[in-house]
């Protein structure tokens, strides 16, 4: 009896048919997408023939609070500004389907495969334009990536979808008054003025946490360190796609993590690769993104936060036109460039042998080589990828550059 009503509870997860209201208003088509919140079928609308919706049938695991605020998204922001628009909701016992537009689409592939430098600006134009109307109803994405924006390109339609990592967010009262807000000279100011406590993390013990612990560059772990209290903040996202500050675990996230996520999307069409990073934690996403944007904006950013972060060895970053260049046609693009470098002799597969640099300290040049086109995507691209999310471009001011 157990292992029926297992296979039983299986075959509804696999076939949302089984459900009554399924039955009663929809045939259920195939599986046109899944992810971690749940999968998502081509429907048929019974009392309109030939009607087409998606369904969309959410992981019985899925907590609470992520299927509340994708409903209230798609509810309340649904239909505009490039958002999916939802239809209905049902909740039968403790299943949840949700029914949206049918929204035809071109794979990932032919897109990367084919897309053009003026398509990929109309395409961060439309994904920014989605992203300022939801930074300015209050809510973070979390989870921006190219296969959460639908686009089809004979149409010219896109489509934001996926809000189940979503959350609400609002901008902190008295901003001048919380250090987050503060220049890295007026946060040790202020720490300087914050009152004694006898604890191990009090005002007075500020300069030796900043510097090196006792651990620092041993196989070991401190008593110290080890009572450090672990921090509890959000770090929702995809891997290869979550910016510096959730990397690092910094208390505050604000929108700009989605512009982050945005311009790694945007990286990845420009080099025609998708995935660009593949970390398999925390450390080698931050080396990833080391490699390419220089390790010391990742230090600073990191004593500006009041800790210490070392990366070694050394990265000077990489030129990002030569980057793209190398990715694209392949690395013979980039023999026009004489100067050899050994440390990019191990940044890009098959680049062994010939070693042609790419590093950061030619992107100027490289930048003056390239069309006006070129030119202004790249500079999109920086703008979206500072390190420092204080020093990042808002989606509003990104959208400007794209209009």
């Amino acid at each position: 009896m157990l292992v029926q009503a297992l296979e039983s509870r299986l075959y509804a997860d696999e076939e949302p048919s089984t459900s009554t209201w399924v039955q009663e208003n929809f045939v259920v088509g195939e599986v046109i997408g899944h992810g971690t919140f749940g999968r998502v079928y081509t429907v048929e609308c019974r009392r309109k023939p030939g009607q087409l919706y998606a369904m969309k049938e959410l992981v019985r695991s899925s907590h609470p609070k992520y299927i509340e605020m994708e409903l209230r998204i798609l509810q309340n922001l649904g239909g505009t500004c490039n958002i999916m628009q939802m239809h209905a909701a049902e909740r039968e016992k403790d299943r949840i389907f949700v029914i949206m537009d049918h929204f035809p689409h071109d794979s990932l592939k032919d897109i990367i495969d084919g897309i053009s430098t003026d398509e990929i600006l109309d395409y961060m134009k439309n994904l920014f334009i989605a992203l300022q109307y939801l930074h300015k109803n209050g809510i973070i994405h979390r989870d921006i990536k190219p296969a959460n924006f639908l686009y089809h390109r004979k149409s010219k339609r896109f489509a934001l979808i996926d809000f189940g990592l979503s959350q609400e967010y609002k901008e902190l009262s008295h901003c001048k008054e919380n250090s987050a807000f503060l220049s890295p000279s007026s946060r040790r100011a202020a720490l300087k003025r914050l009152p004694q406590i006898n604890d191990d993390y009090s005002a007075g013990d500020v300069k030796r946490w900043r510097g090196r612990c006792q651990c620092f560059g041993k196989p070991s772990i401190c008593d110290a360190c080890q009572a450090k209290p672990n921090k509890n903040v959000n770090k929702a996202g995809t891997p290869g796609f979550r910016a510096p500050e959730i990397l690092m675990r910094l208390d505050r996230q604000t929108p700009v993590l989605d512009v982050w996520s945005a311009g790694i999307t945007m990286l990845s069409l420009l080099c025609r690769k998708h995935p660009l990073f593949r970390p398999v934690d925390d450390c080698e996403a931050l080396k990833q993104i080391a490699q390419v944007l220089g390790s010391k904006t990742l230090e600073e950013l990191a004593t500006d936060e009041g800790f210490h972060l070392d990366i070694k060895p050394a990265c000077p970053g990489i030129d990002l036109v030569k980057l793209m260049k190398s990715l694209r046609p392949g690395l013979q693009a980039l023999s026009q460039f004489n100067k050899l470098c050994a440390n990019c002799s191990k940044f890009i597969y098959d680049n062994a042998k010939t070693a042609y640099c790419i590093c950061a300290t030619s992107q100027e040049d490289s930048l003056n080589g390239l069309q006006n086109t070129e030119r202004h995507a790249l500079e999109v691209l920086r703008r979206c990828l500072m390190v420092n999310p204080n020093s990042r471009y808002t989606s509003q001011m990104v959208l400007s550059l794209l209009s």
